[in-house]
C-alpha cells in the first residue's frame, strides 16, 4: 500500500514539465485504488467470511 500510494509522487518527480502532472496524479490515484481493491479482494478470498 505504501508503494502504491507513493507512485504518483515518484512519477511526478520523474516527468519533466508541468503539463502532464495532473494526468500523472490522476492515473496515480486510480492505480492506488486499484492496488487497494486487489489487496482487499485477495485477503477476502484467502480468509473468507465465516459464520460465528
Amino acid at each position: 500500500m505504501l508503494a502504491a500510494s507513493s507512485a504518483p509522487s515518484v512519477l511526478i518527480s520523474i516527468i519533466p514539465g508541468g503539463g502532464s502532472r495532473f494526468g500523472t496524479f490522476f492515473v496515480g490515484i486510480i492505480f492506488s485504488l486499484t492496488v487497494a481493491f486487489i489487496l482487499f479482494e485477495s485477503i477476502y478470498w484467502l480468509i473468507p467470511n465465516k459464520k460465528m
